[in-house]
């Protein structure tokens, strides 16, 4: 095909003068979608009217009476937050959706905005917690309980935790509140089981927990106390994404309703958690003073920095240490398999057998949840 002189020449002479039009237009289209997809992302709350689905996040490990799976239906969750989310969703209209997520990455998860619509796992409406997402009124008044063997009369408070070892969830208030305190040998652990355990058996010397947490445990674990009174009172609330925020009228709109009609005291009460002080969330009013704080590990680097030092010193040490054992029953074990009498070679090639022929996490997790768990060795 032949070309045009005459067009390609047109073309030629406009170019010049149309490029800083074309260079505006462009440039204006590209603020133009950009808005739009930053206004898409904000309307949530549009896309869970037109699925009719409100998903929301939480960890099926941590434990009643948050959410579990009941002993006669393990393949079905209850606990208080499951009975919420669905009166929440029934009062804006849509269906409720549990999305399952560790606990420790439910924030980042939401600031993705992949899967979940929303939190409702016990997050606290903590100035921290404010500096990452938005949240919304409160639905649960809780506390901190500080837990303790029964024999134990030394342990009243966190100054008596100096030096001495305890538990606590990881980056939950009780987290930063041990924090703050200083001093403690801080124990971090990923959900609400195991803690109590290690505290029963003495790995532990306390754990700090909030109090509908340590309401359940106290019952199953009578070996176990609260060391004082519940201090410290926070709230739960639901966390939603910053943009979000025509989904934060809405559900401060449901919260406000289920309160009023009573149903959160139906809910509440059936699992032994409603008291009078739950009143005052009728009338709770979000401080002005409240800021959002921004938080920076960077910023932060002196209070991180001695204990990265520390855990490289441990892993040294427990690496030498562990080269060093090994190297030593290795051969032992050598010797007892080749020159030992015949029941000594027996029990050695069982040992070698058995621990060179199974996996090291599954032998782990024997030592930890079988023997020392179970057995208290």
């Amino acid at each position: 095909m032949q070309s045009d002189p005459l067009r390609r020449t047109t073309i030629l002479s406009v170019q010049p003068n149309a490029s800083p039009s074309f260079l505006k237009r462009f440039a204006a289209a590209f603020a133009v979608l950009g808005m739009l997809a930053i206004s898409g992302r904000a309307d949530t709350w549009d896309t869970i009217q037109k699925t009719g689905i409100l998903h929301w996040g939480n960890d099926a490990e941590g434990g009643a009476p948050y959410i579990y799976h009941p002993a006669d239906h393990t393949d079905q969750l209850t606990g208080f937050e499951v009975e919420f989310a669905e009166a929440l969703a029934a009062k804006l209209g849509v269906h409720a959706e549990f999305v399952q997520n560790n606990w420790d990455t439910l924030i980042p998860t939401l600031k993705d905005g992949s899967s979940i619509d929303v939190i409702i796992a016990g997050l606290e409406r903590s100035p921290e917690n404010l500096g990452k997402i938005a949240m919304s009124r409160p639905y649960f008044i809780f506390a901190q309980q500080l837990v303790v063997r029964k024999e134990v009369t030394t342990i009243t408070s966190l100054n008596d935790l100096k030096g001495k070892r305890l538990a606590v969830l990881s980056a939950s208030g009780s987290h930063h509140l041990a924090e703050a305190a200083g001093g403690i040998d801080l124990k971090i652990y990923q959900d609400n089981v195991n803690y109590f355990k290690d505290l029963e058996i003495g790995r532990v010397d306390a754990v700090l927990t909030d109090t509908p947490i340590a309401q359940v445990n106290l019952a199953e674990h009578p070996q176990l106390k609260g060391a004082s009174a519940p201090f410290a009172p926070g709230y739960y609330a639901i966390g939603v994404r910053p943009a979000d925020t025509n989904l934060l009228v809405k559900l401060n709109g449901a919260i406000g309703a289920l309160l009023a009609d009573g149903t959160l005291q139906r809910i509440y009460t059936k699992y032994d958690l409603w008291d009078n002080g739950h009143n005052a969330l009728k009338d709770w009013k979000e401080e002005k003073s409240v800021a959002r704080e921004q938080r920076s590990a960077l910023k932060d680097w002196r209070k991180y920095l001695p204990l990265l030092l520390r855990a490289s010193v441990t892993t040294i040490w427990v690496t030498c240490a562990g080269m060093l054992l090994a190297a030593l029953w290795g051969m032992g074990l050598a010797l007892m398999r080749l020159y030992g009498p015949t029941p000594v070679r027996w029990l050695a090639v069982a040992y070698i057998e058995i621990f060179r022929g199974t996996p090291l996490l599954l032998q782990i997790y024997f030592i930890y949840f079988g023997l020392a768990q179970q057995f208290g060795i």
